[in-house]
């Protein structure tokens, strides 16, 4: 049989595999698990009072073994939310370490800890696609971010905010992922006047509005594989649901073009 045979064609959904990217208190958990039957792999006690089925993640290995099973095992759980994957890189490290007998991640010298850790990052976005795959979960991970200098030959240098991860792994989560959000609040500055210093001061004010950033502007990272160009409002309830019915309708837009392309051939 030739292998041409093989060949797909044509638009397919297919669980999601995200990365929400924010500052602390923007809602990003809140967010989250208002995705389809979550279960939340918690680093941090982030769920508050949020009532979501969890598990807590006490180390590198005990979080394989809780992939693991859920991959193996049958379940109704038709989400995955890691809060935070920022919490999982210290259990890299300290599993690194303790095989190989240092105290420290940068005690292996010239990056050679950090080395390692790319491997580690590899076999868990690999077992995140397994489980993706096999149970058809979406897989949605959660993120703090920190602000990063970029030295940019043709602007200067400007601030762009990250997840908040080595250097060497950012890029590894960012291809891993179909969409990379910002989520934050709509913000606007005011100036007050300081009587007692008899000036102006320039001050910043958060809206209840909030928006999912899944463009890269540069002000920070942000991407998706389905053409969204413009920021999804999220609304305080059911966030969710606007973040899928942004991407189902992109679907339907492409699978309309793609049709009408098919009637004029």
């Amino acid at each position: 049989m030739s292998l041409l045979s093989n060949v797909q064609t044509g638009v397919k959904a297919r669980p999601l595999r995200a990365v929400i990217c924010g500052p602390e208190g923007s809602g990003k958990t809140t967010l989250c698990v208002g995705a389809p039957k979550p279960i939340v792999l918690t680093t941090e006690d982030g769920l508050g009072l949020l009532d979501a089925p969890s598990l807590s993640a006490e180390s590198y290995p005990h979080v394989n073994a809780l992939l693991d099973e859920l991959t193996a095992s049958e379940h109704d759980y038709r989400s995955l939310v890691i809060d935070a994957i920022d919490g999982i890189e210290p259990l890299i490290f300290s599993d690194i370490c303790e095989h190989g007998n240092k105290k420290n991640i940068a005690d292996f010298g010239f990056n050679k800890g950090y080395v390692q850790a790319d491997d580690y990052w590899v076999r868990f976005f690999h077992r995140l696609d397994e489980l993706r795959a096999k149970r058809r979960m979406n897989i949605i991970v959660i993120s703090h971010v920190s602000a990063n200098h970029i030295d940019d030959p043709v602007v200067g240098t400007y601030v762009r905010y990250e997840p908040n991860l080595h250097k060497r792994t950012v890029p590894l989560l960012t291809k891993w992922a179909d969409l990379v959000g910002y989520l934050a609040p709509m913000r606007s500055a005011r100036d007050e006047g300081d009587e007692t210093k008899n000036r102006t001061v320039r001050v910043s004010q958060n809206s209840r509005a909030r928006f999912l950033h899944v463009y890269d502007d540069g002000r920070f990272i942000a991407k998706n594989r389905f053409g969204l160009e413009e920021p999804i409002e999220i609304p305080i309830s059911n966030g969710w649901a606007a973040v899928s019915s942004a991407i189902a309708e992109r679907f339907a837009a492409v699978k309309a073009t793609n049709k009408q392309k098919e009637n004029e051939k």
